[in-house]
């Protein structure tokens, strides 16, 4: 019988190595890669290799489901005497067939969703897409800019897509870097398009200029940003926007007498209860 693999295996080393490559190129902290890709699937999970691992595992389990579920049924169709008998001697019993065959269709169960949500269609690869998005969680962790960029020989410009390239690389992965760090651009655009449209139903929905102004409502313009703080509450923490998500500044003032007001009607239903 041939020797099976384990399908999950433990990474060579301390596993770390692959984040410190990333760290150096980037030039940011080690721990900064880790806590951008703790919430991604390991890569070497997600590689073809694996994936034909997994396939294999599932084909197996498929195998030991029926094997169990027939002898089930052989069992149920024996006489009430004869299972007695097989209980005394210490065989395996019917609830013991049926624990082992629910366990092994779940095991199935698990295992197929797994490998579906792993698709290689169109020669796609799932590790190098699972380490774009780590990337980008990166690059947003450290306020960097998110942009595609390529040379005229096809290689990658820009530092986003040029990290992609390198974070692929260090986890051994065999796959071009350009549509993963297409995609993860992409899903970072849309994000910011869905702000934007938040911020601007927000905005309609404020009252025209018939606003109690607030005299401890503090705006300021730092860069890009616009920042609105109340000075009598220090405790709170000031809110951060881009400018760009406003038409004018008359419209950022009414969003943030807007802001002012609920805020201030939260604090004050926090405090009395």
């Amino acid at each position: 019988m041939a020797e099976t693999q384990d399908i999950f295996p433990a990474s060579e080393g301390d596993g770390f190595e692959p984040y410190r490559e990333i760290a150096r190129f980037a030039e940011c902290d080690e721990e900064d890669v880790y806590y951008a890709l703790i919430g991604i699937e390991p890569p070497e999970w997600s590689n073809r290799q694996h994936r034909r691992l997994v396939g294999d595992h599932v084909k197996a389990l498929n195998r030991a489901v029926k094997s169990a579920s027939d002898l089930l049924y052989a069992l149920r169709q024996l006489p009430p005497d004869e299972t007695q008998s097989l209980v005394r001697s210490g065989a395996a019993t019917v609830p013991q067939i049926e624990k082992l065959l629910a366990e092994l269709q779940g095991g199935e169960t698990f295992y197929n969703e797994w490998h579906g949500r792993r698709s290689a269609s169109g020669g796609r690869e799932p590790a190098a897409y699972e380490i774009a998005e780590g990337v980008r969680r990166l690059f947003r962790r450290l306020k960097r800019k998110i942009t595609f960029g390529q040379q005229y020989d096809g290689s990658p410009s820009g530092a986003f897509c040029r990290t992609v390239e390198v974070a692929i690389a260090a986890f051994g992965v065999r796959a071009s870097w350009r549509g993963p760090a297409e995609e993860a651009v992409n899903k970072t655009r849309e994000i910011e398009r869905r702000h934007i449209r938040l911020v601007e139903n927000a905005a309609s929905k404020l009252p025209g200029d018939d606003i109690t102004p607030d005299p401890c409502l503090v705006i300021e313009f730092e860069g890009d940003n616009v920042c609105l703080k109340l000075s009598d509450f220090p405790e709170k923490p000031p809110l951060k926007l881009r400018q760009k998500h406003f038409a004018s500044g008359k419209e950022i003032k009414k969003f943030a007498e807007k802001w002012s007001s609920t805020t201030r009607a939260y604090m004050s239903h926090t405090e009395s209860n």
